[in-house]
């Protein structure tokens, strides 16, 4: 039953998602790749989970080494592909004018993981963990959608480097502390993760809306002065 309200977050999430695409007027035609992306990098991160199982390297005494398992071959091949599926395919699009637009799809690619990590994870009916990994995927996607997104309109060849690399290293240490934590039942830290995530990702969000505001504000603004500049010429031209 628990397992069940995990899902109904995660697809209240989609719905949510979708209200946003229509409000934005953002086509949906990549939402369903996106979910299937994020699937199949969910599929990657838990068969490379089960080698750390079989080779003792997940649950053994060596905390070191799950953590560096967890940062270095989980962490990093998991964002390493949410990354390249954000920069090559969502990056590309004619579609793609504010930064919002890649925080969006990858809160999708985080929805399709999170909805098959807990299908598998169905078996073990673990609310708790079920609940912790679908608000670890959505502000861990919020905080990488939102560098690549000012990656996207950086003013420089440098600043754009520093905003996607920024964003690639931190996803991948929130990633493979996330999986650490949730080997070793560390529900007490990985809370503290994922609020922490959380926080930092609300900020980038708001961020990213004041600059919008700012925008439109500059753009009603421009439209008023040429308003009132057309005006004074229609006047001069009547004189």
């Amino acid at each position: 039953m628990s397992i069940f309200i995990a899902l109904a977050s995660a697809l209240l999430s989609c719905i949510v998602l979708i209200f946003i695409h229509i409000n934005r007027k953002i086509s949906l035609l990549l939402a369903l790749p996106s979910l299937a992306a994020g699937a199949g990098i969910s599929i990657v991160a838990a068969r490379l989970q089960g080698l750390g199982l079989q080779f003792k390297v997940i649950g053994g005494s060596d905390l070191i080494m799950a953590l560096f398992y967890g940062l270095f071959v989980v962490g990093l091949s998991s964002q390493l592909l949410s990354f390249l599926f954000l920069r090559f395919v969502i990056y590309t699009q004619k579609e793609f004018k504010e930064p919002v637009f890649a925080t969006l799809f990858a809160v999708w690619l985080a929805m399709g993981s999170v909805l098959l990590k807990t299908f598998l994870m169905s078996a073990n009916d673990n609310f708790q963990l079920a609940i912790l990994n679908w608000a670890g995927h959505f502000s861990l996607a919020l905080v990488l959608g939102y560098f690549v997104g000012m990656a996207k309109f950086a003013t420089d060849a440098q600043q754009n480097f520093v905003y996607l690399n920024s964003g690639l290293g931190a996803a991948i240490v929130v990633q493979g502390l996330h999986e650490f934590f949730s080997w070793q039942q560390n529900y007490s830290n990985l809370v503290v993760l994922i609020l922490g995530t959380g926080f930092i990702a609300m900020v980038l969000t708001a961020h990213l809306m004041r600059q919008k505001v700012v925008e439109n504000e500059k753009v009603s603004q421009q439209k008023r002065l040429d308003y009132l500049y057309a005006k004074a010429a229609e006047e001069e031209e009547e004189e």
